[in-house]
């Protein structure tokens, strides 16, 4: 087998690619199990999950840390009911809520600045934030 690979994205052919090379690529979250991959010499792309050597990038990822306090359960014991109405909200309970947005334009620093406003905010990657607020979600 080859050691070089040719990552397939929207229509368009990069690479070849080493082995460090796509470890780098799994390691930055830029080759997912989901990316069509194709070792030099093979005529069919396959998702990089199904490439022996490939695979193995992706079964020893380890979770991220949690970056924020807000993510914990704040030892409550009972699981929290998903969702909850401005009736059910305790007051001085924050709302947590994910927004994410597919900008084309330079205009995000704008929307961006009104997410930080809403209250304690995490951009958990480009164009996604986890955000906790006093205002609820509806």
């Amino acid at each position: 087998m080859s050691d070089s690979w040719t990552i397939s994205v929207s229509g368009q052919t990069y690479g070849p690619y080493t082995l460090a090379q796509m470890q780098a690529f799994a390691g930055e979250g830029r080759l997912a199990p989901q990316s069509l991959v194709r070792r030099s010499g093979e005529a069919a792309f396959r998702p990089a999950a199904e490439d022996p050597a490939l695979a193995e990038l992706f079964r020893t990822a380890q979770p991220q840390a949690r970056a924020a306090p807000f993510f914990s359960a704040e030892a409550k014991e009972e699981r929290a009911a998903f969702g909850r109405s401005e009736t059910s909200q305790t007051p001085g309970e924050r709302s947590r809520f994910i927004i994410v947005a597919d900008m084309k334009s330079r205009s995000i620093a704008g929307l961006e600045e009104e997410i930080f406003n809403l209250g304690p905010t995490v951009a958990i990657m480009p164009q996604a934030w986890l955000v906790a607020s006093q205002m609820s979600i509806s």
